[in-house]
């Protein structure tokens, strides 16, 4: 028991003092009138202790939830950033990708077309078109 219920206890309580010469039964009533009396007043303490322990647990829960939630948002809001990193990310290497992709053609074309010229200035007489260049390829 708590130190300081059990000063309260103490100082709360009034005790009936019964003079030696009087009767037992008066005694003994006075005796249970005073456990009466401290009962109610245990009770009374007992459940105002009590609600300011409930409201304090409900706070703590509360505050427990509240954090819980708060976790469980920004762990949301991390996977989104990363989900849109990661997307941005893949667009970026598909774009590299795709124009890659053009140059390589572009400059595979040029020298189609270098080769296709050289072509006619060795054999002016030898016509190519792409279709049948590639043929000859």
């Amino acid at each position: 028991m708590p130190i300081i219920t059990a000063e309260l206890r103490v100082r709360g309580f009034r005790t009936t003092k019964v003079p030696v010469d009087a009767d037992p039964i008066a005694a003994q009533e006075a005796e249970q009138k005073r456990r009466l009396d401290e009962a109610v007043v245990h009770r009374k303490r007992s459940t105002r202790i009590a609600l300011k322990e409930l409201g304090k647990e409900e706070e703590r829960q509360a505050r427990k939830k509240r954090e819980e939630e708060d976790e469980k948002m920004s762990r949301a809001r991390r996977f989104e950033a990363r989900q849109k990193k990661e997307e941005e990310e893949r667009l970026r290497r598909e774009n590299a990708r795709e124009k890659r992709r053009k140059e390589r053609e572009l400059r595979e074309e040029q020298i189609a077309d270098e080769d296709e010229v050289q072509l006619r200035f060795f054999f002016p007489f030898f016509s190519t078109s792409r279709s049948s260049r590639s043929s000859l390829l």
